[in-house]
């Protein structure tokens, strides 16, 4: 796949909004209600696909059926309305057509069970940076047709493990969700049609051993930029046709050798970034790494932090042939070199502090020795006065 699946995609949107010759596009007109613009607008319903409504002000749609005579709607764009949201306890927006959906940079902060019931055509949603935080478990339901979700840039703790059991979802795009992290005893999802999940600059600490056993159509796995320290084996047993891992930049200290042998299928794995440390396993990782050629396009392009150039030494790697050093030399040029200058230094220090308590020591005794020597030959008062020599008592 090589992660072009996506790119193409976006090409063929944006090629759609460019050339369509049914497309409206009224962006930056500070449209605040809707339903009076189209009114005096007087368009056409019949023959148009298209409406933009990006950077405007729009805050709510009070009318729901308000697209609902559109016949030929497709895509329906409404990007940078800051303070955009559905009115609670109504259905969202009501159209039979609709396919595309954007509302990226609004202020949409749940999903309920209602809100897009009545898209029942929906391919494509797009949700990113809206603040959003909760979302119910049958969001989704009667969107059936639901292929590609983005819920980048916004604060879902948690998502509903049945969320899009029931759908055809392929992609679920959910990068930038700080506050996210895999739940410990179950699934992260459930879902038999899943290929492609981004999940980078999440919160992610831990993968568990359940959390990609119900998605085994997953192809793209993204979770660059996270706090991962280690990889469970038998992690992706469940996910047998695996091609692309992504876990550059979080906090491995080993390479994940066991859960990379058990996917066949893999084609690209990238780890630079990490603080990984020299262990036995390092070496054949190394080796299958180069034999099945899996460095690919997508990984880190900075040659100064590749995975071999950054990879702690902690013991030398065995040598293949005999050794004709000392012991004392082969344990020295095991020693991590940062431990050894700081043993030297301490070394040093206390050697000086030895020095200077000898002299201390030895200045101390000779100025005794001097006061001494002074009083005990002090002849101003040995020398007898002649006048006593005759005196008699």
């Amino acid at each position: 796949m090589k992660g072009v699946g996506f790119i193409l995609i976006l090409s063929c949107l944006w090629s759609y909004f460019l050339y369509d010759a049914n497309g409206q596009s009224y962006p930056g007109r500070n449209i605040t209600r809707l339903e009076s613009f189209l009114k005096e607008e007087n368009l056409d319903k019949k023959n148009i696909t298209i409406l933009d409504f990006s950077d405007n002000l729009v805050i709510t749609i009070e009318d729901t059926t308000v697209f609902i005579d559109f016949a030929r709607l497709s895509v329906l764009n409404l990007n940078n309305n800051f303070g955009f949201h559905f009115k609670k306890n109504s259905t969202g927006l009501e159209s039979s057509t609709v396919k595309i959906f954007s509302c990226d940079k609004c202020n949409i902060t749940e999903i309920r069970s209602n809100t897009f019931s009545e898209l029942p055509k929906l391919q494509t949603l797009s949700l990113k940076e809206n603040g959003m935080n909760s979302i119910e478990a049958d969001a989704f339901t009667r969107n059936t047709e639901l292929v590609d979700l983005s819920l980048q840039g916004n604060e879902f703790v948690e998502l509903p493990e049945k969320l899009v059991e029931n759908l055809n979802l392929k992609s679920l795009f959910f990068d930038n969700n700080s506050l996210y992290n895999f739940p410990e005893a179950k699934p992260f999802l459930i879902s038999k049609t899943l290929e492609v999940f981004t999940c980078s600059a999440c919160g992610v600490a831990v993968i568990y051993k359940k959390t990609f056993t119900q998605v085994p159509q997953l192809r793209v796995l993204n979770l660059q930029w996270n706090f991962i320290h280690h990889v469970p084996d038998l992690t992706f047993t469940a996910t047998p046709h695996l091609q692309q891992l992504n876990l550059e930049f979080n906090n491995l200290t080993n390479v994940p050798l066991e859960p990379i042998e058990e996917s066949a299928e893999l084609e690209e794995v990238c780890l630079d970034g990490n603080p990984i440390e020299w262990t036995e396993d390092f070496p054949v990782f190394i080796e299958l790494y180069q034999k099945r050629e899996l460095r690919g396009e997508n990984c880190n392009k900075n040659e100064t932090i590749f995975l071999s150039n950054t990879v702690k030494y902690l013991t030398t790697p065995p040598s293949t042939t005999k050794s004709t050093e000392s012991p004392l030399e082969i344990q020295a040029a095991s020693v991590n070199p940062t431990l050894l200058d700081a043993l030297i230094a301490t070394y040093l220090l206390v050697c000086i502090i030895l020095e200077g308590l000898i002299f201390a020591f030895i200045s101390l005794y000779l100025a005794r020795i001097v006061r001494a020597s002074s009083k005990e030959f002090d002849y101003s008062t040995t020398v007898l006065n002649p006048s006593d020599i005759y005196k008699i008592n």
